[in-house]
């Protein structure tokens, strides 16, 4: 890679030299996944909790509004 495109070679998720950038970008990695994975339970919970209780919620009407917003 760098001596076809000029490019610095990377370890894993690190595109710097110094070790304090490292720390910072896995900083903003862990920040950016520990968000991602909450957002997924909370998502997993509420569509959980809407299924349970007596809004009617089922699977096929689930997968409807999912379809629909998709095809939007």
């Amino acid at each position: 890679m760098s001596k076809r495109l000029g490019g610095k070679t990377c370890t894993g998720l690190y595109f710097v030299d110094d070790e304090r950038e490292k720390a910072v970008a896995l900083r903003v990695h862990n920040a950016c996944m520990n968000t991602l994975v909450v957002s997924i339970y909370c998502l997993i919970l509420v569509v959980f909790v809407l299924m349970g209780s007596g809004w009617g919620l089922t699977v096929m009407s689930f997968g409807n509004i999912i379809a629909d917003n998709l095809w939007r």
